[in-house]
Parts: C-alpha cells; sequence; structure tokens
C-alpha cells in the first residue's frame, strides 16, 4: 500500500506568467517540479496562464506537461483534446518570436535577437511586472471556477492573484528568489532596474499568504523576517531523474559547459567571465572549448575563441557529455541556482561564485569551487582543466551531494506545504525560526 497523504483527488491551481516546461529555463523547470509533485500526489491541477508566454501557436500540451490530471486555462486558449490554440493577438507575437528564437537558421535566430535588442534597452534589467486589478478580474473567473483547495502563485509579481482564493482554499506563494536583494545587488553594480523592489514591497506582496516556498535556507530566514506570521516551506528544485547522473570518468577533451536564459544575471556573469577571465584561460589551454546553451546564447556579441553556441537544446546530456566540468559565474540576483542541479545530474562539477554558490550546501566534499575575482575564477578553471585526478575527484562526488536534491526525499518534505505534516529537519539545511513568532518554518 503506498504511504503517500491521501488527498481525495484535492484540486489544486497554478497561477503563472509561463507554462511550465522541464527543461527550460530555471523557473520555468521550477514550476514544473511542482506539477510533478501535485500529479504524484494524485492532485488534479489547473494550471492559468495569465501572460500567455507560450511555446507555439499551436500545440500538444502532453509534449511539455505529461501529466493526465493537469489542464490549461486561461482567456484566449481553445482546447481541443490534447492541443491547445492559441488566439490572443499579444500571445500571437509572443509564440512568432519564440518560433524565431527555437528556429534551426541562424539567420532566423539573429533576427529575433535584433528584435529583443530593438524593444529592450541594454542597460536595463525589467525583473518582473507587476499584475494590476483589470488583470486580476479578467482572470477572476478562472480563479473562481477551479474551486481549488490549494491556490499556487508565482513569484511576488502576481501575488495580486492569490488575495481572493475559492472559499476555503489556502494560498501558496512560490518565491523563487528575493526580489529586494537581486533588486539591490544590481543597483550595487550601477545597472538600471526596473521596477522598485524594496524589503517594504516584497512584505506587502507577501502578505495573507498562508504558505511561502522559499528555494533556500536563505531566503526563508529573509521571509521569516518580512512576514512572521506565514508557514514557510524550503523546496529546492529537485535533481530530476529525467537526466541521467555520470558516475563514468569525466570526459578528457577540455570541454567546458556554461547553460542559461537570457535572464540579465546570466548575460552579466558570462560577459564577465569572456571578457575578464576567458583569455587567461585560453592563453594557458589553447584547445580548451567554453559550450554555451540556451537562449543566453542570443546576447552574446561576436564571435569568441573556443566559445561554441548550441542555443536551446532539446537534450543537455548530449552538450554535457563535451564538458568535463561546468561554470556558473553570476555576479548578481540571490537564490539557488537551478542550472547547478543540471549540471549535478550531469556529473559535472563546477566552478562558482558566491552567489552561485548560495542555497547549496557546504563543507569538505561538495563537487564546487567557489570564487569571485576574475584571477581566482580562471585559477580554478585552469586547475580542472590541467589536473585530471582533482577534476576525476571532484567528479565522483556528484552524485552522493546530489541525493539531498532527490526528486523522494524532497516531494516527502513538500508535503508539509499541503498537508501540514511534521517531518524532519535536513541534516543540511536547519530550520529558521522567525524571531517574532512561535512558528518554525520547515526546511527541505
Amino acid at each position: 500500500m503506498s504511504n503517500m497523504p491521501q488527498t481525495s483527488r484535492k484540486k489544486a491551481l497554478l497561477v503563472c506568467a509561463a507554462l511550465p516546461q522541464l527543461g527550460s529555463a530555471g523557473n520555468l523547470s521550477y514550476l514544473y517540479a511542482f506539477l510533478d509533485y501535485l500529479d504524484s500526489r494524485q492532485f488534479g491541477a489547473t494550471i492559468l496562464i495569465v501572460g500567455y508566454r507560450l511555446p507555439k501557436l499551436l500545440f500538444r500540451l502532453s509534449n511539455y506537461i505529461p501529466f493526465r490530471n493537469v489542464r490549461l486555462a486561461g482567456d484566449g486558449l481553445l482546447r481541443f483534446g490534447d492541443w491547445i490554440l492559441v488566439l490572443k493577438p499579444g500571445a500571437w507575437r509572443r509564440a512568432i518570436y519564440g518560433g524565431l528564437v527555437d528556429s534551426k537558421f541562424a539567420l532566423l535566430k539573429e533576427f529575433a535577437a535584433r528584435l529583443r535588442r530593438r524593444h529592450v534597452s541594454e542597460a536595463q534589467v525589467v525583473m518582473g511586472h507587476f499584475a494590476g486589478p483589470a488583470e486580476v478580474a479578467a482572470s477572476q473567473r478562472w480563479i473562481a471556477r477551479s474551486k481549488a483547495d490549494f491556490v499556487l502563485i508565482d513569484t511576488i509579481f502576481l501575488s495580486a492573484f492569490g488575495r481572493n482564493p475559492p472559499d476555503g482554499a489556502r494560498s501558496i506563494i512560490i518565491t523563487h528568489d528575493v526580489f529586494h536583494q537581486r533588486f539591490a545587488s544590481f543597483v550595487s553594480r550601477d545597472i538600471k532596474v526596473t521596477p522598485v523592489i524594496t524589503a517594504a514591497t516584497e512584505r506587502d506582496a507577501l502578505k495573507g499568504f498562508d504558505t511561502i516556498v522559499a528555494i533556500s535556507g536563505e531566503d526563508a530566514s529573509v521571509f521569516a523576517s518580512l512576514e512572521p506570521n506565514a508557514r514557510i516551506v524550503v523546496f529546492p528544485s529537485p535533481v530530476t531523474p529525467a537526466a541521467k547522473t555520470v558516475t563514468a570518468e569525466p570526459a578528457p577533451s577540455g570541454g567546458i559547459l556554461f547553460i542559461g536564459s537570457k535572464t540579465s544575471h546570466n548575460v552579466d556573469g558570462l560577459l564577465w567571465f569572456l571578457e575578464d577571465v576567458w583569455p587567461g584561460v585560453r592563453q594557458r589551454h589553447p584547445s580548451a572549448t567554453l559550450n554555451v546553451a540556451g537562449s543566453v546564447c542570443e546576447e552574446i556579441p561576436g564571435d569568441y575563441a573556443g566559445v561554441v553556441k548550441h542555443h536551446i537544446v532539446k537534450d543537455l546530456a548530449q552538450v554535457a557529455r563535451r564538458a568535463g566540468f561546468a561554470i556558473n559565474p553570476i555576479r548578481s540576483g540571490s537564490g539557488l541556482k537551478i542550472k547547478m542541479l543540471d549540471y549535478l545530474a550531469n556529473g559535472l562539477p563546477f566552478v562558482t561564485s558566491q552567489l552561485g554558490a548560495q542555497g547549496f550546501p557546504r563543507g569538505d566534499e561538495e563537487p564546487f569551487i567557489v570564487c569571485d575575482d576574475a584571477p581566482s575564477f580562471c585559477e580554478a578553471v585552469n586547475l580542472l582543466l590541467g589536473d585530471p585526478e582533482t577534476l576525476r575527484s571532484m567528479s565522483q562526488r556528484c552524485a552522493p551531494y546530489a541525493q539531498q536534491f532527490s526528486r523522494d526525499s524532497l516531494f516527502a518534505k513538500l508535503d508539509a506545504a499541503f498537508f501540514y505534516k511534521a517531518i524532519a529537519q535536513s541534516p543540511w539545511q536547519p530550520a529558521t525560526k522567525s524571531p517574532s513568532s512561535n512558528e518554525t518554518s520547515v526546511s527541505l
């Protein structure tokens, strides 16, 4: 008999701005983990897309969400069995742009990049868009019609959609990040950011939610101070079983991997690495190759010696096999960086910054090196390129280290958000306690 909590076919509504997808951008992979959890606990789930950022104008839902008990809802969407037809003009523009980005033809990809640069200032970071009253009102009928027992809201930017859940429903906000800290990290580097987000902004957005889901223990501590009356659950993104962990010898090719979407912190970190670190690496190891995968490729101007752009790939493992280790040189942002879980799932140790290592337990056996300035980052990369024994030793740490992010163990602890189930504390993530509340947050 299954020992999973019994839900009696509970219903959950996930409100988000884009379709969750495994192996896509980190935030969408993270949302996919919640759908995977709901399916494993036999919930009936509805995804309410309030931004209509969908992959294509006509697509099969099962190609992206292979769960039987998940449906898609929203204005401007027509469903014919498993097929979804997108009708709203704004969604057409987004889908056409997405088609250009995903095209196999380099000229179309470059055209998409030019369109984006024409409409988005390179000097400005847009972290999100706070939903207004009109947007919430337009979707309120879908929320009421769902008769959901749980309403999950994706980030503080959509928090307004969680203010009036169906009668008796519990509201859960999936934070992804501490956005006022991310805002401050950009401002500290003289980068223009919109919208302005302060601690007070984030506190107001979190008010009224029954449960706050944080992606790391560090984030949970901040949220506990901002909203002491909320139940806080820490849920890192699981290492997905779809990505087979590699335990064999590391690739001897001198290959390095970076994966990322074209979000501002990825672009900034990668360009810093290419300008300030990569020349020193190539000087020591002229045959070294940096494999870059994801939409971040659109933002790399020109060509760099030894850099191969793979753009968006369907099978990350194929690109990962070209590398012996990976990098994550981000210099801004907060929260747990999901790309590093992808590295672990593919058996790749990595070199990262202090910000990149946030949310990852540190000890004597972690499969990564942490450094922030260009000389030390260059030295660490050169060490792994030039010392096969060190690389082999770190590669062998990946699988044991990744166990603490396993799907089953994290899902069992996510039950705390949905069933208020008492759980054991993780050995690497102590519980956080609000200084003004007797309630302890649950650490996963």
